[in-house]
This record gives C-alpha cells, sequence and structure tokens, in this order.
C-alpha cells in the first residue's frame, strides 16, 4: 500500500506503524482496514462509471433526488436491520466457538473485546 494511499484514508494520521510488516496483530488489523477503505472507494466509483456508461453521465440530474433519498435512506435502514441481525448471530457463533477458547477476550458483561486491546497477548504486555 502506498503512502499517498495510506495518507488519503488516514488524513495522515498515521495509523499504521513504519513498519506495518512486522508481527504486530493491531497494525495488520488497521491495514485491513485501510484496505478495505480503498476497495470500498474502488467499488464506489465502478458503480459511479457503470452507472455514467448506461445512463449518461447527468442523468441523475434529471431525477427527484429528494425522493430518491428518501427511498434510499429506507433501503439503508432495512440492509442496516439485516446486518444487525447477522452480526448478533456472527457474535454469538464466536462467543460460543473460537471466544469460548479464548476467555481472555471476554469483558465482565459476557460481550468480546473488538479494540486494539482485544489484540494485545493474554499477558498483558
Amino acid at each position: 500500500m502506498g503512502d499517498a494511499t495510506e495518507e488519503m484514508i488516514t488524513g495522515g494520521g498515521g495509523l499504521l506503524p513504519d513498519d506495518a510488516e512486522a508481527q504486530d496483530p493491531v497494525a495488520d488489523f488497521l491495514e485491513g482496514m485501510v484496505e478495505h477503505s480503498v476497495n470500498f472507494d474502488v467499488m464506489a466509483q465502478a458503480r459511479w462509471d457503470m452507472g455514467a456508461e448506461q445512463y449518461g453521465p447527468f442523468k441523475y440530474l434529471e431525477n427527484d433526488v429528494i425522493e430518491m433519498m428518501k427511498e434510499e435512506l429506507i433501503d439503508q435502514a432495512n440492509y442496516a436491520r439485516m446486518q444487525f441481525i447477522k452480526l448478533c448471530i456472527l457474535q454469538e457463533m464466536l462467543e460460543d466457538g473460537v471466544l469460548a477458547e479464548m476467555p481472555e477476550m471476554k469483558q465482565g458483561d459476557g460481550s468480546f473485546k473488538m479494540g486494539p486491546q482485544g489484540f494485545k497477548p493474554a499477558g498483558g504486555q
């Protein structure tokens, strides 16, 4: 991943250490986040290009943008509900499977850690 791409995604905040090749699970996780963000941009541009080719580059100017956004918000709300349900199922699967073998990932309320603290070695080093 290039420095320009990292700066574009992180805003120059330096989320990735200089030696991203190190065996650091936090750095690996952050690098994956940046890669997913870049993939999002690539996919969004591809969809834009496809729409411009199929309908014309300015077709969206002929549409009722307010009505379209209302419909899109309803779609997003429905997608969010489905994603919520899938995340709940994934969490249950993780807690019953993988996380059952990793008690150090569990918090007091039974949920599991999903921040940098969740990637620290068991000894707290």
